[in-house]
């Protein structure tokens, strides 16, 4: 956010600023919020979040890294050594602060937000590197995409930024529009609409009007972007709408002759790029970039420059080499969709050695869990990977699938044991992947087995 007194914030949340400080304070200027006194940057306002503990008992620790103020609850500023700001609820304060930044900020501050089942972290890293060749672009440093980092993203934007870009999560009915009047985004995308987090949206109709209600809390003015299938249902909630993919308004098409060149189509632009690697995920996600890029008045000859500096969030698709053996670690998350996505990697993306996974548990799934499991069972087994290896609680689940398939999973402790038997297992040329939901960490486990199999390879 762009810098401004104390007194304004105070303002904005509907409160005062208390303390032996409070009228020395007034004008001091703030600059940013946390929420975390070990992540205190000078100039923030420290929100003191209840968690496990009261955020309260480290505020004053907060103001002494450098914090400009602590926001409390009711009756706690005397607890703070230094300028407090008393309000009802910190958490909700947060949003409010953010909101108020976002209402007086938008016309200077043009904003992107970002929802979807699948791709939200990969499309705001496409969308922000995009935007980078018109200024400065701010996006969220992780999956900040929750009550807490839609907000912390918004007062993070340094005061230069020229672009924003916000994430925005779900997994109840009414989080997304929520969230999204935060944002007062002149762009709204959605990545995908798929099963996931069906235990809180409860079907797929729930899912895509969760998802397209990000339009319903947009300005009216706002343009959006969104699959192809969905175009017609998001225009119906009243906004400009343009659909990406193939068949789309804004598509990326790889060429038949050549899988390292693509072909970048929206209206009178097309343009050939090198992109080698490319998935069919990658392209609509950068379809749906380039088509936000387009919106906000970016270069395409810039953008397309852009295409070899797009990022690969960490545990979304990543490689890593140890011991000859190619390690895919695609364990941010997972729902039927990405897991989908991930086995159709790894079964066309070449191989030296064998194509091999290691896959855990999909939450949020609901009461057909089970079933979600068998069929992606079923899926796994009737591909061309060559072994696949089961753990977490799905894991039988996971089984049956695999034998109604004619085939079998070895079922894997997530332990020391169970890392020494897969790396003694794997071999030179080998590609395994790692996919299951964040509760599984699968990511803990696939780096015991690479520090098993030696140091990683550059």
């Amino acid at each position: 956010m762009r810098a401004r007194p104390l007194s304004e914030v105070a303002r904005l949340l509907g409160g005062r600023i208390l303390g032996s400080q409070a009228e020395q304070c007034r004008d001091v200027l703030a600059t940013g919020a946390a929420i975390d006194s070990r992540m205190v940057h000078r100039g923030d306002i420290f929100f003191a979040i209840r968690g496990v503990r009261d955020g309260t008992e480290f505020a004053s620790s907060a103001i002494e890294l450098g914090a400009i103020a602590a926001v409390v609850g009711r009756g706690s500023a005397d607890r703070v050594a230094g300028p407090a700001i008393e309000v009802d609820n910190p958490r909700d304060a947060l949003g409010r602060l953010a909101a108020g930044v976002r209402r007086e900020e938008r016309d200077a501050l043009p904003a992107v937000a970002i929802t979807g089942s699948v791709g939200k972290t990969t499309a705001c890293g496409y969308v922000a590197t995009l935007l980078s060749t018109i200024g400065p672009t701010h996006r969220p440093p992780e999956s900040f995409n929750n009550d807490l980092g839609v907000p912390l993203t918004i007062l993070g934007a340094p005061e230069e930024t020229r672009s924003l870009v916000i994430e925005i999560g779900t997994n109840a009915q009414g989080e997304v529009a929520a969230l999204a009047a935060w944002t007062e985004a002149c762009v709204g995308v959605v990545t995908s609409i798929a099963h996931a987090h069906l235990e809180g949206l409860g079907s797929l109709a729930g899912i895509a009007r969760e998802k397209l209600s990000l339009f319903d809390a947009l300005p009216a003015s706002a343009v959006g972007w969104v699959p192809v299938a969905h175009a017609a249902a998001a225009a119906a909630r009243g906004r400009t709408i343009h659909s990406f993919g193939p068949g789309g308004e804004s598509e990326v098409i790889p060429l038949r002759d050549d899988p390292t060149r693509s072909i970048w189509r929206l209206g009178a632009v097309e343009r050939e790029f090198s992109w080698p690697g490319a998935r069919r995920d990658q392209r609509e996600l950068l379809a749906a970039a380039f088509g936000v890029g387009f919106t906000l008045g970016a270069n395409p000859e810039l953008m397309l420059a852009c295409v070899g500096e797009l990022p690969v969030p960490p545990l979304r698709g990543e490689i890593r080499r140890h011991g000859g053996v190619e390690l895919l670690l695609d364990c941010y998350n997972a729902n039927p969709a990405s897991l989908e996505a991930a086995i159709e990697r790894l079964e066309e993306e070449p191989a030296e050695g064998r194509r091999l996974c290691v896959i855990g548990t999909m939450e949020e799934l609901g009461a057909e869990e089970a079933n979600w499991h068998r069929a992606l069972g079923r899926r796994v087994g009737s591909g061309v990977v060559d072994g696949v290896f089961l753990v977490g609680r799905a894991r039988e689940w996971y089984r049956e699938g695999l034998r109604e398939s004619g085939r079998d999973g070895e079922l894997v402790e997530v332990d020391d044991r169970g890392a020494r038997h897969l790396a003694t297992t794997l071999r030179p040329g080998d590609r395994v992947l790692f996919k299951a939901s964040r509760l599984e960490a699968l990511e803990v486990f696939a780096g015991r087995v690479a520090a098993l199999l030696g140091a990683e390879e550059r």
